[in-house]
C-alpha cells in the first residue's frame, strides 16, 4: 500500500495544513486538511481507517475478514 500526500514536500508538511494555515473555524481549529491519496490497497480492503497526528505509514488498510 503507498500513501502519498501533495501537502508534504521533502518531508515537510507546508504551511497552509493545520495550525500554520490560514483556514479556521469559529473555534480556531484548522479546516483545512491535508491531503493524502492510497493506492495499492491489499486486495479485499473495504475500509480505511487513519488517526490523526501518526504517521500514515503506520496504518495498514483494514481487511475484510
Amino acid at each position: 500500500m503507498n500513501v502519498t500526500s501533495s501537502g508534504i514536500i521533502d518531508g515537510v508538511i507546508q504551511p497552509n495544513y493545520g495550525g500554520q494555515g490560514t483556514q479556521f473555524n469559529e473555534n480556531g481549529i484548522p479546516t483545512c486538511s491535508l491531503p493524502f491519496t492510497v493506492e495499492d490497497a491489499p486486495k479485499g480492503t473495504v475500509r480505511r481507517a487513519y488517526k490523526a497526528g501518526s504517521s500514515l505509514r503506520s496504518f495498514p488498510a483494514i481487511t475484510a475478514g
